[in-house]
């Protein structure tokens, strides 16, 4: 399955609304699985939260999965946010798909009030209570972080028993949370092959001593990418993206640079053979990320990349 990441970061300019229609619309006529969000910490450019751009562009769309990659649940309510994405997936007429996760190295939980002690717990916690939400007529829960007693949400979400809960994570340890919690994992733009096909295995492995099928789970991963002839050219249209999105906040906030982000950027046949490279190691979904020229980036995408996949 093939999925694309919408216009979501607007570096250069104010919120393009007529590019986010345009794309969601195209991509879906060009035959793309789904389309896809991320979550940032806050920045100094305008960004569309992910919650409301999924809920927007569901009006716009009538097939394609809509996927978060990934939400930050530990700093959001869970059950007000149990309450947005149930209504999101009955507008959508059943297309969510919940990427969660904690924020990764760096996450500056305190910019949102919210303690970093114990945030895998509270990161747990909420996912138990959204999940209990979704699918339980009347929910009492008497946590270390939330309480609610005799609370009852309506709608459900439209999918039974609940939308698909995909998990992003990259420490071992996080991966088996992934598998015990989660439907689905998402590996994210930075590793290498060696790195996401030790990761597959872990995933295997997890999934043989939960007695847990592989075709139940799913494998997803992300690519950040360039697709254009000029190797030189798209190398440095790529690193500015990366720069001013996520290099640039991290030094400023004191984060060490991951310098190995691991980018594709290439001719569509360059492109094509490492993905497809992913593809041999276990990713049953692939979330495509254009950091720039969006439009035509998924036409050159959809009628040139995957098609030698």
């Amino acid at each position: 399955m093939w999925g694309i990441e919408l216009p979501q970061f607007f570096i250069d300019g104010p919120v393009d609304v007529e590019l986010i229609e345009r794309f969601s619309t195209r991509a879906e006529d060009l035959g793309f699985d789904g389309l896809w969000v991320e979550d940032l910490p806050p920045r100094d450019f305008p960004w569309i939260e992910p919650v409301a751009l999924l809920t927007y562009v569901s009006a716009l769309t009538t097939r394609v999965t809509l996927g978060t990659n990934i939400l930050i649940t530990p700093i959001r309510e869970p059950v007000q946010l149990a309450k947005s994405l149930s209504v999101l997936d009955q507008l959508s007429g059943g297309r969510l798909v919940l990427g969660a996760g904690m924020g990764g190295v760096g996450m500056q939980f305190e910019q949102y009030g919210v303690s970093s002690d114990r945030i895998v717990a509270r990161f747990l916690e909420g996912l138990d209570i959204i999940k209990r939400l979704w699918s339980e007529p009347s929910v009492t829960y008497d946590g270390d972080f939330w309480h609610t007693k005799e609370l009852s949400m309506e709608p459900k979400p439209r999918q039974n028993p609940h939308p698909p809960i995909w998990l992003g994570a990259q420490h071992p340890n996080a991966i088996r949370r992934s598998v015990r919690y989660g439907d689905g994992w998402i590996g994210s733009a930075t590793p290498t092959l060696a790195d996401f096909r030790e990761d597959v295995g872990r995933i295997e492995r997890f999934l043989e001593e939960g007695e847990r099928e592989r075709s139940d789970f799913t494998i997803a991963k992300q690519f950040r990418l360039a697709v254009d002839p000029n190797i030189e050219r798209a190398e440095g249209r790529m690193h500015h993206q990366l720069n001013e999105i996520y290099y640039k906040w991290a030094r400023t906030s004191n984060i060490a640079v991951r310098e190995k982000e691991n980018p594709i950027f290439g001719s569509a046949e360059q492109c094509a053979e490492r993905i497809s490279d992913f593809v041999s190691a276990g990713a049953d979904v692939i979330i495509l990320q254009p950091m720039f020229d969006q439009i035509e980036h998924a036409e050159l995408l959809a009628e040139e990349v995957i098609p030698l996949v």
